[in-house]
């Protein structure tokens, strides 16, 4: 009912875990790359890159082509007809203020136009002061609380959101607003409460909640040609809530009044249905009876979708949702995944649901390839329609490529990509309707150049950033400006020379010449203190890279700002103690060490739980890549008084510890094995892990698996060591391993090609 916020997910942090999907389609999530099969998947992305432009009929981006616009413009009728409307009368009826003095009505028109933005984040700010005043004139509108509270779940104000979405949930439909909104405000203050962890309080609304939807499908106050509208609404509950909950709402839709949104509906539960009966297992461990179920339901999905169409081909919808089930292999032969696309796109060009769609059915896994993802991006590049967020899935395609690799950052080294972001970035700014991301694509421009290593443009871009940099733009890229902004003016300028020079010799392993010439350069730099604390912070580098290479105890650095980390979820801060204090918040716990350790190290340390007020508290160590992609982890659990080794949340291997306060840890790695101690009691012997992607690539990272905000972590003496040979307890178990690979080549090369299977 209210429109999505994808463009500023899309423009925030790249999110590159491979999460297992609700309807078992990633169904080899759970497999691994091997190091030879990870490193050739890198040169044949370098190659298709370079080479590639596969033909395909192109996106239909011509300017009379129908665009989300048309969309928002209804929902904005809508929205007016019952949020605004209501309110107004019943403001005249009471001979309260009039509109022109009343802050709640103009507050009210505020949410409106914030909301139905389609794929912008709404502007919460200019909305604060207007909603300021109405409190304080006394507005107890139930409408208008409903509105404010969704104003604070977007400033993350989980509490003070939940309480005036109670408000509203109690006493929309007494004072005459029509039921959708009564639902709208059970689905937001049951994720209000699951962020405040009062979990109980949060499922009781889920059976008020679908009951609202209920009569608003039955007889709401949608018009017939606002069911996109009513399918927007009504989605998040489709995708959430058990199939046995949902089957009695959908058949409560009056098909008479709604007959596309009851075949989408439907398409939607039979599909959730096959899935389920087919199970998230590999293709050969579906058993016969979960094949049929998954054909039967799956054709019947078809079906409904094929009808949405027909009734509705001007609406992308149902053309988005077909392309998964045609990658299922339920279309007819000539109706590929790119078929319906391009009937969603000439629909409406900048569907979102579509270009995921397709994006997702291009990957290795579905029989798709790196060179057609990156097809696909350029082609929506090409399209030069900056006025949708089109072009930028050119980044999203190399994001899917890079989930693919499960490596580092390197391949927008190839060349043309460098080229091809400052043509996306120059092509939004260029575009007087999307004026209010400037700032943003500014920083975009540096953190590409960045990444790049343009280090000369990566300076002139900079000096058009207004104040600070958007760190978002950074993120996407795996950035922090922070660590960066020191470094773009070393490696540019009059100190270019100079510390590429220092570089060559760290290259080199000439470490005390490297580090004589930085503290040379560190003195030129003179009172430059983003170019000082770069030249130390390389110094500390180059420090630790001597010591760690060779074999020695060192220290993994940590300063104010956190250099050579980089935060991917949560507080972290170094207290004057020299110790990193961790504060998980709704987006999770996870900082990583951007050092490419290697497979084999130790890592030793302290942590400590200093606040716990809930229930589920745990800390740990992460094992992975640095695009963030880290499924190991070794991890103490106070509550449980138990120590584990997971892959992906599920134990690997488990002991009971007397976990305390503070504890200690040891890790013993060795390529894929792993040993582990906890309060000097062994909690994983020898046990074999998956890696992410290329073994050489491995980094750690510290944290935890967490979901709301409140509780206090301490990391301390964090120290690594490389190994040069195996611990001792593990000697037996690599010279085994070793005496398999060499009498079974073949087999090695058969398990390496069944991470490649197709489900």
């Amino acid at each position: 009912m209210e429109s999505g916020t994808f463009w500023g997910r899309l423009r925030g942090r790249a999110d590159f875990s491979l999460q297992r999907r609700d309807d078992g389609g990633d169904m080899d999530a759970s497999r691994s790359l091997t190091m030879r099969g990870s490193l050739c998947r890198i040169a044949v992305v370098v190659l298709a890159i370079a080479v590639s432009r596969l033909v395909w009929a192109e996106i239909p981006a011509g300017p009379d082509v129908p665009t989300n616009r048309s969309y928002l413009e209804k929902q904005t009728q809508f929205l007016t007809r019952v949020i605004l409307e209501p309110y107004q009368m019943k403001r005249a009826a009471s001979d309260a203020a009039t509109a022109d003095n009343d802050p709640a009505e103009q507050f009210l028109r505020l949410w409106i136009e914030g909301f139905a933005r389609g794929y912008e984040e709404p502007k919460v700010e200019p909305m604060l002061p207007l909603a300021k005043q109405a409190i304080d004139a006394g507005c107890d509108d139930p409408m208008f609380a409903y509105c404010y509270g969704r104003v604070l779940q977007y400033q993350g104000k989980a509490e003070e959101s939940a309480k005036y979405l109670k408000v509203a949930l109690d006493n929309l439909e007494s004072e005459g607003y029509e039921v959708p909104y009564c639902a709208a405000a059970a689905r937001h203050l049951g994720a209000m409460l699951t962020e405040l962890n009062r979990r109980e309080e949060a499922v009781e609304l889920v059976d008020r909640e679908l009951e609202y939807l209920a009569r608003t499908v039955a007889d709401g106050p949608y018009l017939p040609d606002e069911q996109r509208q009513m399918y927007n609404q009504l989605s998040p509950a489709l995708e959430k809530y058990s199939i046995e909950k949902l089957q009695p709402l959908v058949e409560r839709i009056n098909t008479h009044l709604y007959p596309w949104l009851w075949q989408m509906a439907s398409a939607r539960l039979e599909t959730r249905l096959a899935w389920k009966a087919r199970g998230g297992g590999w293709a050969n461990e579906v058993t016969e009876e979960g094949w049929k179920g998954f054909e039967r339901h799956m054709a019947a999905a078809r079906d409904h979708l094929s009808e949405a169409w027909n009734l509705n081909p001007e609406w992308p919808e149902s053309a988005a949702s077909m392309i998964g089930v045609a990658m299922a292999g339920h279309a007819a032969p000539e109706e590929t995944p790119r078929f319906w696309f391009d009937r969603a796109v000439t629909a409406e060009l900048d569907h979102i649901p579509a270009y995921n769609a397709l994006l997702w059915s291009l990957m290795p896994r579905w029989g798709g390839s790196h060179q057609q993802l990156y097809a696909l991006g350029r082609e929506c590049l090409d399209t030069g329609r900056f006025d949708t967020h089109v072009p930028f899935v050119y980044i999203q395609a190399f994001d899917h490529i890079v989930k693919d690799i499960g490596s580092t950052f390197d391949y927008y080294k190839t060349p043309g990509v460098y080229e091809d972001l400052q043509t996306l970035a120059d092509g939004y700014l260029g575009e007087p309707s999307m004026a209010g991301h400037d700032d943003w694509y500014r920083a975009f421009k540096v953190a590409a150049a960045v990444r790049c290593e343009r280090w000369e443009d990566a300076r002139q871009f900079l000096e058009s950033v207004k104040g600070e940099p958007d760190e978002t733009a950074f993120a996407r890229f795996g950035l922090k400006s922070a660590d960066v902004l020191g470094e773009i003016y070393a490696r540019s300028g009059e100190l270019a020379g100079g510390t590429a020079e220092a570089e060559q010799l760290a290259a080199a392993g000439k470490f005390d010449e490297a580090k004589a010439k930085y503290e040379d350069l560190t003195l030129k730099a003179g009172d430059r203190r983003q170019v000082t604390t770069y030249f130390r912070g390389r110094l500390r580098g180059l420090e630790f890279d001597d010591q760690f290479g060779k074999g020695e105890w060192t220290a993994l650095p940590l300063d104010e700002q956190l250099s050579g980390w980089r935060n991917l979820g949560g507080k972290w801060s170094v207290d004057n103690d020299g110790r990193l204090i961790a504060e998980p918040q709704e987006n999770g716990l996870r900082l990583v060490h951007d050092k490419q350790l290697g497979p084999r190290f130790e890592l030793r340390g302290k942590v400590a739980f200093v606040k716990r007020p809930y229930g589920k508290a745990n800390i740990g160590v992460y094992f992975g890549q640095p695009n963030g992609r880290m499924s190991n982890s070794l991890r103490l659990f106070f509550d449980g008084d138990y120590a584990a080794l997971l892959r992906r949340e599920e134990t690997v291997a488990q002991n009971p510890v007397n976990v305390e306060d503070a504890n200690t840890f040891h890790i013993e790695r060795w390529d894929n094995t792993i040993s582990a101690y906890v309060n000097d009691k062994r909690v994983a012997d020898a046990i074999e892990i998956e890696a992410d992607g290329p073994l050489e690539t491995e980094v750690v990272a510290l944290g935890g698996n967490y979901w709301y905000d409140g509780p206090m972590l301490r990391y301390e003496g964090l120290e690594v060591r490389k190994l040069e040979k195996p611990p001792e307890g593990m000697v037996a178990k690599v010279e085994a391993e070793k005496d398999s690979e060499a009498g079974d080549g073949e087999k090695v090369d058969e398990a390496e090609g069944a991470d490649e299977a197709e489900p």
